[in-house]
């Protein structure tokens, strides 16, 4: 039995190349100093 979000992990290799190629966005984190939003 497969759990389904093992399907969507990616290895280094793949997601540098998703990056690279802009199908993906890095994410962006904001912070405030205290609590990360």
């Amino acid at each position: 039995m497969n759990i389904r979000f093992e399907d969507k992990i990616l290895s280094v290799e793949d997601c540098l190349a998703l990056l690279e190629s802009g199908a993906i966005k890095r994410p962006l984190v904001f912070t405030n100093g205290v609590f990360d939003i």
